[in-house]
Order: structure tokens, then sequence, then C-alpha cells
């Protein structure tokens, strides 16, 4: 039992790894890059965003700026030269107030990006549950990984399944074949 159950916290350190890169990776996000934008003049729309995100909040890539296809438009580095219109990062030219750009899907022209604001993001993480991962030394050498908190929702707020629950994805992860674990 304590055998699987090591086992058990390997694989889900490694799952919670690969869903951190997965995430970023989908947002087109790498460690160096702004993940939030700041609201510099809230009565003109004006924002602050400079990284190197390139995807829409429905995950559509963006079009590049100097680009007339799929969609024409004027929004081009010539016409907005301190916008930092470069390569296909969501900006902001014309101060709707949220980064955007052109999407390269012919049938969507433009849409939000997928980045926060960043006094948003400082207060939902502010009023975000508190979470810890407990490190359990196991005879054998192997440790397990237990986890300790409220969060319920994915990244992208789709509700979680209970560990009770074998419906509708079907496990074998429940409290009764993992007591130590003491999933709800």
């Amino acid at each position: 039992s304590s055998g699987i159950n090591a086992e058990y916290g390997e694989l889900q350190q490694a799952a919670m790894l690969l869903l951190c890169v997965l995430s970023s990776v989908l947002l087109g996000l790498t460690a160096a890059q702004s993940d939030c934008y700041n609201v510099t003049d809230p009565e003109k729309g004006k924002i602050d965003y400079t990284g190197e995100i390139f995807k829409t909040k429905s995950g559509r890539i963006c079009q590049r700026w100097d680009s007339q296809s799929p969609h024409a438009h004027k929004k081009i580095p010539e016409n907005f030269p301190n916008k930092d219109l470069r390569e296909n990062y969501c900006r902001d030219p014309d101060s709707f107030g949220y980064p955007w750009c052109f999407t390269t899907d012919p049938e969507k022209k433009r849409e939000r990006c997928a980045i926060p604001n960043c006094a948003d993001a400082a207060n939902a993480q502010a009023d975000a549950p508190t979470d810890c991962f407990k490190a359990i030394p196991m005879a054998d050498g192997k440790v397990i990984i237990s986890y300790g908190g409220s969060v319920n929702t994915t990244v992208r707020e789709i509700p979680c399944q209970k560990w009770t629950v074998t419906e509708p994805q079907l496990h074998d992860r429940t409290p009764e074949k993992f007591p130590v674990l003491c999933v709800d």
C-alpha cells in the first residue's frame, strides 16, 4: 500500500509539473514574459502591455501586425510607432482598455487576448485560498506529495470532479483506496 501511495505521489508531482508547462505553452507564455497588463489611464482606456503572449481568450493565434492576411487593417507599426506592434503579440494600439489582436482565423477578425489586468490578478491572488503541499518521506526512501487546500477549479475555471465520484471520469483514486492522501 505504501509503495502505491509513493508511486501515486510521484505521479501527482509529475502531473502538476506537466500541467504548469502545458498551461504556459497553451497561453503562449515563457517565464520571462509579462503575464498581465497595467491600466495607465482608466478614463482614456490606456494600458501598458509589452509581453509576448500571442493567443486570444478562445485560443486563436494572433495575426502579425504588419500582415494584411487574413484581415486587412490600419493598425500597422508605421501608423502606431509608439505602440510596440511587434510580431503577432497582443497589444492595444487604439486604447480599447485591454490587450487584443487580429486573429489568423478568417471568420474572427479581432479578439481580446487571454491576459488579465495586473490589479485584478493581484486581488485574485490575495483572495485565493491558502494551499500547501506536504512531502511525506516513506521508509523505502520515496516521498509522497500530499496537497492540502481548497482549489476546486482548473486554471480555466472548469469545476473539478470530486475524488469521491467516479463519473464522468472513471478513476480509482478514491479516499477508501488512498486514505493517507485525505482526498475529498
